[in-house]
């Protein structure tokens, strides 16, 4: 029987561990699920053996391949290209065969395998095909990250039934922030024994400042301009349309003032339009960056903003933080907690443009330092990756 988890960096314990998750970088999609990515190669360095299930999206991803020693099983389903979640409504055929073929796949894996746990990222719709496809005797952790959350708790009534299966089905149940356990207890009913908070966790070796004029020069970014930083899906729940309205505003109080955004999704299309409308180019769409480009991109900057509508954590916040990089943020699910290590942080209501403009304008008003300290503090250890994997080597250690 493979051997139980160590308990913290350099232990010589080993563990068989299969992670299944409903996104996870490939060739076309590298910054898909780079949180999940970036845990599961820790815990490899770490000593375990690590696994990973993901949906087959893309016609050239690899049934099997290995990413920096972890191996990467991929299961087909009728993707059209795209995940689940960036179709409209409930793509319910898709998510048949979805359901389908990693839950057989996942059966496959536990036989072959053996790992000593599972551990599902996302209740639906990954956690689901970890509910349904692996043997009762095999221990079950489940992630939950927010959006899954709200499609439990207010998708359709397949989904909360769906949801509710592999809630129950699940030995152990992480939330990434205290207000997604609470709404987890509160909303769909979960035991709080059952439920534990445990964020993603930082890098701070990667993510720290390095100097604001060396990013601004490698970037080719004027030295004066006050900048602020976006990084999210280009999506309506991210607030993308109220970053638009307030930033036509704080154009007009500070005209050389710059916004970067980073990412990729459904609004690409209107954003472009929207930039393109622009008599400056005071707007750049930066589209999707690598994970390990971001602490350059955050030196350069003066704020980052994430005006989002709904949130389970804010993984971007506590990144910044590590930074020391000013955020001004939606008041709303885990940004609180993500946002609370810094008095220079600023939090909005979400949806609120007039308020999110004045933060926007106040915290590009600052002057700012050259390096920045990480403003994480004491309180803030528990998020970084070592902290976040000393607990869930412990929490495998107790599914015996």
């Amino acid at each position: 029987m493979p051997a139980e988890p160590g308990n913290g960096p350099g232990s010589t314990d080993r563990a068989s561990i299969l992670v299944v998750t409903s996104s996870y970088p490939s060739v076309r999609a590298p910054y898909n699920g780079v949180f999940v990515a970036e845990q599961a190669r820790a815990l490899r360095e770490r000593g375990h053996d690590v696994s990973v299930l993901a949906p087959r999206v893309f016609a050239d991803d690899r049934r099997k391949g290995v990413d920096e020693r972890v191996v990467v099983h991929r299961f087909p389903f009728l993707s059209g290209q795209r995940l689940l979640g960036e179709y409209d409504g409930t793509p319910v055929i898709r998510m048949m065969t979805y359901l389908i073929s990693g839950a057989f796949t996942a059966r496959q894996l536990v036989r072959s395998l053996r790992p000593r746990v599972v551990h599902a990222h996302w209740i639906v719709p990954t956690g689901l095909v970890a509910a349904i496809g692996i043997p009762r005797r095999t221990p079950l952790v489940l992630t939950a990250h927010g959006t899954d959350v709200r499609l439990a708790a207010e998708g359709s009534p397949l989904i909360r039934r769906l949801a509710a299966l592999a809630l129950r089905r699940a030995d152990r149940i992480i939330a990434v922030s205290e207000a997604l356990k609470t709404r987890l207890v509160d909303d769909l009913a979960v035991n709080a024994s059952k439920v534990q908070v445990v964020s993603m966790g930082v890098d701070d070796a990667l993510f720290r400042s390095r100097g604001r004029q060396l990013a601004r020069r490698d970037l080719d970014l004027p030295d004066d301009a006050p900048i602020a930083l976006f990084v999210g899906g280009l999506l309506s729940d991210k607030g993308i349309r109220q970053l638009v309205e307030a930033w036509d505003s704080i154009h007009d109080s500070q005209p050389n003032a710059r916004l970067l955004l980073v990412g990729r999704g459904p609004l690409e299309g209107e954003l472009r339009e929207w930039i393109a409308s622009r008599s400056t180019n005071d707007v750049t769409l930066l589209g999707p960056v690598p994970h390990h480009a971001l602490p350059h991109l955050m030196d350069a900057a003066d704020v980052l903003v994430l005006p989002t509508l709904s949130e389970g954590l804010g993984m971007v916040l506590l990144e910044a933080g590590a930074m020391g990089l000013p955020v001004v943020a939606s008041d709303v699910g885990g940004c609180r907690e993500a946002a609370s290590s810094s008095d220079r942080n600023i939090l909005v209501p979400p949806g609120d443009v007039i308020a999110l403009s004045g933060a926007v304008a106040q915290a590009l008003a600052r002057p700012a330092p050259d390096v920045r300290a990480s403003t994480l503090g004491e309180q803030g250890r528990r998020f970084t990756q070592a902290a976040v994997l000393d607990t869930l080597e412990a929490i495998y250690s107790a599914l015996r």
